[in-house]
């Protein structure tokens, strides 16, 4: 049964805009946002990691869903909870992943390519990674923001065999 819960009251009396953001005594950073999808949403970065908590919460401020996310991947057990605070299931999503040239592996090709740090968790948050089964790939993006108000960076797809970077490419968003 999960026992966590929302609070409501202090993100109705705190929120700018539908969202959120504090940090906890531990310096673990959290954001949360009432999402359109009729739920509210909590990401927690906790320091040291590359990974951050994903919550989905009930409009009752039950939990509904959580897990792990690198970038927006999910990864690790995840769990789901019915309205009254049940666990109604449990999946692994790591299951169809490659295990030869594992995501771990690709943080610290990542890491060599100088985009972040697996120690500290450091520009965690200018990640973006999948896995695209049909051609054994793994795609990464790291995207930091420039205050010229554009993100620039650069793609990686990276074979899942044998680890060898197959290509890279520069990306840009304008407006962010």
């Amino acid at each position: 049964m999960a026992d966590r819960k929302f609070d409501i009251e202090y993100f109705e009396k705190n929120n700018i805009s539908e969202l959120l953001k504090f940090t906890k005594e531990d310096s673990t950073k959290v954001q949360q946002v009432k999402s359109g999808a009729n739920v509210y949403l909590e990401y927690e970065m906790p320091p040291n990691k590359l990974y951050r908590i994903y919550r989905e919460y009930y409009l009752s401020g039950v939990l509904k869903k959580e897990g792990l996310q690198l970038g927006r991947m999910p990864i690790g057990i995840w769990k789901e909870f019915d309205e009254n605070g049940n666990e109604v299931r449990s999946w692994d999503r790591e299951e169809n992943l490659p295990k030869k040239f594992d995501y771990n592996k690709v943080m610290l090709l990542m890491e060599k390519e100088g985009w972040l740090n697996t120690r500290t968790g450091a520009d965690r948050d200018m990640l973006r990674i999948w896995y695209e089964e049909k051609k054994n790939r793994w795609v990464v993006i790291f995207l930091p923001y420039n205050p010229r108000n554009y993100y620039q960076g650069m793609e990686y797809q990276i074979d899942a065999n044998s680890g060898k970077i197959k290509s890279k490419k520069e990306q840009k968003l304008v407006g962010g």
